[in-house]
């Protein structure tokens, strides 16, 4: 769980501070600026990478501080895994109706059904079935430590004005326009 959502992590930040998209632009299938420039990129203003960090940072703490020993941190994350697992398979959709393939996006797609996978096996091995106690889930730690870091890096994201990118047209006009000695 630690090394997929770490990686999770990664990927949504690389995706979300674009970090020279060339590694992904391989020919004329293989774009990640394609896909993080369409609608599929954000619900409604707020960049769906975005909420990946802050998911991926709450899971990757809450392992790193000891729930994966805890039944109900198998427990959020197959619920969490489970809501992701459809919502990848809808930017999976995206994907194809965009006609190219986001090597980021499909590797975090890959991760999110190993955490899966890794949450109904660590259930099975305790002995706890997934709704079992759900409402109880919810106030445990691995629950508050997901939930709390997701809120943080997502209020963070917003406060921080890195939400709305500029496009790569408006950056160099900015770049090609002469200042003032008056604005400095």
């Amino acid at each position: 769980t630690l090394g997929a959502a770490l990686w999770s992590l990664f990927a949504n930040a690389y995706l979300y501070f674009d970090w020279g998209s060339s590694i992904c632009e391989i020919g004329a299938i293989f774009s990640c600026g394609a896909v993080t420039e369409s609608s599929y990129a954000t619900i409604g203003t707020l960049p769906i990478t975005l909420l990946g960090m802050g998911y991926f940072a709450g899971l990757a703490v809450a392992s790193l501080l000891g729930s994966e020993r805890a039944p109900q941190f198998f427990q959020v994350s197959a619920l969490f895994g489970l809501l992701n697992l459809a919502f990848s398979l809808y930017l999976l959709t995206g994907l194809v109706s965009l006609g190219t393939i986001c090597p980021f996006c499909v590797s975090i797609y890959l991760a999110n059904l190993i955490i899966l996978w890794a949450a109904f096996a660590g259930l099975r091995q305790m002995g706890h079935a997934l709704t079992k106690d759900i409402v109880q889930a919810a106030t445990q730690p691995s629950f508050l430590t997901v939930a709390g870091v997701f809120w943080a890096v997502v209020v963070a994201g917003l406060f921080s004005g890195t939400t709305e990118k500029p496009s790569a047209q408006a950056v160099a006009q900015e770049l090609a326009t002469p200042k003032s000695a008056d604005a400095f």
